[in-house]
């Protein structure tokens, strides 16, 4: 196996044993640069100092916070020589992993054989985007969070932007500029949440279907409702007790948000995941608040930005009328960008 060993810190400050690093996350929907995957279930994510200074101070400042955050269990550092040769490394090993997946017998002329070639070397281009800076000495920082995905066998994964407000203290005017239109063109102005990607598993087809911010863009307040509805479907049916279990979750953090006297939060997430396989037991949730690299803390005379409160009211709204809508659905053929394939994706009527 490729490995990557570095130094690990814990979040309390002590130094503990190595870290090995041993592959690329593969439910990831949102964010820039690629996750890494470390042994023994943890995620290692790029560490932005402002979202680790929140993390080292949730306990103390809102404990509440903590079951819908991930567990932070500290940091590392890795030089640019050695990421970016592991990152060779590894890209090669999943590129003819890859192979047993290929279409059989490709012809350079067929499509599905095109679309695979091309699917192949995307995936080296996000991988290898990790280690684009040539400064050998050059250090990464890493932060090191729980694997939310590992207890799913087929995890159904989605990523909200939450808030009416989408810019940091420090940004620059071209910055705020770019995403106050960003928020003004979506449903962020509106309804305080823009969906910016999910995966799902079509249990009738088998197929995972995935779904870019790109896309989640041009929903307006009126089609979101039918995005969230995709998200829901197994092929089949529409995962009603999935939706339920959700909402139970949002009405409980919207009580935990209300109450927020200590933070101001925005440009943060809100990641939805639950299982897409078929289970004899009671389907599991996960809902977490992730992303917080312009978070801070509520200053006196600072009004607190009711943004995000406003995004878990809607959402909860929305989800709502997805159950409302259970019998009233039909099924369109789109194009799903994973393989250029049609995968039959459930809408509303």
């Amino acid at each position: 196996m490729n490995t990557l060993k570095a130094e690990f810190q814990t979040i309390n400050g002590t130094v503990g044993s190595n870290i090995e690093i041993v592959g690329f996350y593969n439910h990831q929907v949102g964010g820039h640069a690629p996750f890494l995957v470390a042994a023994g279930g943890k995620v290692c994510k790029p560490l932005i100092a402002q979202e680790y200074w929140f993390y080292t101070t949730l306990e103390q400042n809102r404990p509440d916070l903590l079951s819908f955050t991930p567990r932070v269990y500290g940091s590392f550092e890795v030089n640019q020589r050695k990421l970016h040769e592991w990152t060779k490394k590894v890209t090669m090993a999943e590129l003819c992993n890859s192979v047993d997946d290929a279409p059989d017998s490709p012809d350079s002329t067929d499509e599905n054989s095109h679309s695979w070639k091309e699917e192949m070397m995307d995936r080296m281009e996000r991988n290898l985007s990790i280690s684009a800076d040539l400064e050998p000495n050059m250090l990464h920082k890493y932060m090191v969070i729980e694997d939310l995905g590992r207890a799913y066998e087929k995890p159904c994964v989605m990523d909200i932007k939450m808030g009416t407000r989408q810019y940091g203290d420090f940004a620059t005017p071209e910055k705020i500029k770019r995403q106050v239109f960003k928020t003004e063109s979506t449903t962020s102005k509106h309804l305080g949440i823009r969906l910016c990607g999910y995966k799902l598993y079509c249990r009738k087809t088998k197929d995972v279907i995935e779904v870019d911010k790109y896309e989640h863009r041009k929903l307006t307040t009126d089609t979101i409702v039918d995005s969230l509805y995709t998200f829901f479907c197994n092929g089949s049916k529409l995962r009603t007790s999935v939706i339920q279990q959700f909402i139970f979750k949002l009405e409980k953090l919207l009580v935990l948000i209300e109450a927020n006297t200590h933070y101001r939060i925005y440009s943060s997430s809100l990641l939805f995941m639950y299982e897409g396989a078929k289970r004899d037991r009671a389907p599991e949730v996960t809902l977490k608040m992730i992303d917080f690299a312009h978070t801070y803390t509520l200053e006196p005379g600072q009004v607190l930005d009711d943004g995000y409160r406003t995004g878990i009211v809607n959402l909860i709204d929305c989800l709502q009328k997805v159950l409302s809508s259970e019998n009233s659905y039909k099924v369109p053929k789109i194009t799903s960008i994973d393989h250029g394939m049609e995968h039959p994706v459930f809408a509303l009527s």
